[in-house]
């Protein structure tokens, strides 16, 4: 590959000796580039370089191998040409990453709709462009819209917003779209509204990223909510009940009133009950976390506001397995739209 870059004619970077030549080819095939007067962009395809450009290389790209165990075609639920709706697979991001935009859901979802539309027209096309419109976590599993045009990403973004806004107003849910979840947790969750504030992307050094909630609102908060409006026991079964170590559960079907990042894991974690599997917020504590941010406790704060803190900030790492997390089901409130997706059963 590197000598095929060498001898090309397209690569044009000017460079002095055949190892300068041999990063820049690897840069320019799984890296990013920055010409001096361009902001940063990743390269995709062949690119000129110029001399003194800045060359970003990703070596060791984090990878997602799940990816190609599975048959993306039989992931997608429906699609038109506006719209694409994806049962997400766990393990595998819904976006690309900085170092990885080959193995994820937009860029597999893309291939798997390309193939459909030749067999549907018999002819075959560009691949298609999806855009984002929601979020599901890596290891989270369901329904994810994507968008095939900016004008339905700007419409059904507008529902999502109609309907957040409802509940914060204490409207109730009048339009917009509702998104409901399914989730796993060993102890049960309290039934009914669960309200909270919130900082995401939270970063302490040596420990991953994510979100800290708190029971009062400080400077840097913003609420977030969700509703649990039903709650069963239920056993696992033998692989399940291996994996999350033990084997009777409580399967809660949530709403949620909004998107904040980790939300659903972060609440559950805070109210006690952290979800199965999901070793960055568990253990979560037996009560909710402090009553304001830490920025805002006071020096003298007692040692019960100090456990809650720790609590809050968790010792977890990053999960690598999936966690008891489903986006089960997608409802467009007014029709607007057309959509309504359920998923019983992943």
């Amino acid at each position: 590959m590197l000598a095929h870059y060498q001898q090309s004619s397209h690569h044009s970077c000017n460079c002095q000796s055949i190892s300068q030549r041999s990063w820049c080819a690897l840069a320019l095939c799984i890296g990013m580039s920055l010409q001096a007067s361009q902001p940063m962009q990743r390269a995709r395809k062949d690119v000129a370089v110029n001399q003194w450009a800045y060359i970003r290389v990703h070596l060791h790209p984090k990878r997602f191998p799940a990816v190609y165990h599975i048959f993306w075609r039989e992931r997608i639920v429906n699609f038109s040409k506006q719209w694409v709706v994806l049962d997400k697979p766990a393990g595998v991001p819904a976006v690309p990453t900085v170092d990885n935009i080959l193995e994820n859901c937009l860029a597999c979802a893309a291939r798997a709709v390309h193939a459909l539309d030749s067999m549907h027209e018999g002819s075959e096309g560009d691949l298609p462009h999806l855009l984002i419109t929601h979020r599901l976590d890596v290891w989270t599993s369901g329904i994810l819209v994507l968008g095939r045009t900016p004008a339905f990403v700007a419409a059904f973004n507008r529902l999502l917003q109609a309907h957040s806004l409802g509940h914060s107003s204490g409207s109730g849910a009048g339009g917009g779209v509702r998104k409901l979840y399914r989730a796993l947790s060993r102890r049960s969750p309290p039934e009914g509204l669960m309200e909270h504030h919130v900082i995401t992307n939270h970063l302490v050094n040596g420990q991953p990223v994510r979100t800290q909630m708190f029971a009062e609102p400080g400077p840097a908060t913003r609420p977030c909510f969700l509703t649990v409006q039903s709650r069963r026991q239920v056993m696992l079964n033998p692989v399940a009940a291996e994996a999350f170590g033990f084997s009777e559960a409580w399967e809660s079907e949530v709403e949620l009133g909004t998107g904040r990042t980790h939300q659903i894991r972060a609440q559950f974690a805070a109210a006690g009950c952290p979800l199965a599997g999901d070793l960055l917020y568990a253990p979560g504590p037996a009560e909710p976390f402090q009553s304001q941010p830490a920025s805002s406790v006071n020096a003298g704060s007692s040692q019960q506001e100090a456990r809650h803190r720790a609590a809050s900030e968790g010792s977890g790492t990053v999960p690598e397995e999936p966690i008891g997390l489903q986006a089960w089901r997608l409802e467009e409130l007014q029709g607007n739209l057309q959509v309504i997706i359920r998923i019983l059963s992943i």
